[in-house]
């Protein structure tokens, strides 16, 4: 009889719990349009009193920084991308005000055109100037069509070249001072962290 009654009670449905857990509350996409975007440029002093441009270069940006410039201030840029012309028109605003260009971080391809232009351009400790063959002919100007030459035809148009201080110096920029060179043995380790292929020039 109790081995009937066990078994009555182990056929039967196991009671609803008192207290369900809460659905999962569905949480909203935001529309495209009220996503935050980057700033394609963004101005301002550094502790060391710099003027800093940062980001893609474009007249808009150029125009902002035009009433800045102090005399004899020195302008930090870096980056990659944006106008050609606006970036070079950076390199005659500060020639104006009697300044010098401070690189900082990586200045590649528009960057890199500013110092063909620049009466003073400094690349720090740690700093990673590389130019392409396209944004030194599109600089038309003299140094540009030197250095462009020294790369040789089998790098892209496009594709980034470090050139060696003495292949700048000989290309006549002596307005570049360079406070250091990458070690030969570190080359492959900088292209492995920065994911970009290199073209190593160490003489014309």
């Amino acid at each position: 009889m109790l081995l009937l009654a066990l078994l009555h009670v182990l056929s039967q449905d196991p009671p609803t719990p008192s207290v369900l857990p809460p659905a999962p509350v569905p949480v909203p996409s935001l529309p495209a349009g009220s996503r935050v975007r980057r700033p394609e440029y963004q101005i301002g002093r550094s502790p060391a009193d710099y003027l800093v441009y940062q980001g893609r270069f474009t007249e808009a940006g150029v125009e902002a920084l035009r009433p800045m410039i102090r005399p004899d201030d020195t302008v930090v840029v870096s980056g990659d991308g944006g106008d050609l012309a606006s970036a070079l028109k950076i390199a005659h605003m500060v020639n104006a005000a009697g300044g010098s260009v401070r690189m900082s971080g990586h200045c590649y391809r528009e960057c890199a055109a500013i110092a063909t232009v620049a009466d003073r351009f400094v690349v720090p400790h740690g700093a990673s100037l590389l130019f392409t063959r396209s944004s030194l002919l599109a600089a038309d100007n003299p140094a540009g069509r030197s250095l462009a030459a020294c790369i040789p035809a089998a790098v892209p148009d496009r594709g980034l070249a470090w050139l060696a201080p003495g292949v700048i110096a000989g290309a006549g920029l002596t307005n570049i001072e360079i406070e250091w060179s990458l070690d030969p043995d570190a080359r492959a380790s900088y292209e492995r962290l920065t994911g970009r292929e290199i073209a190593w020039i160490d003489a014309c």
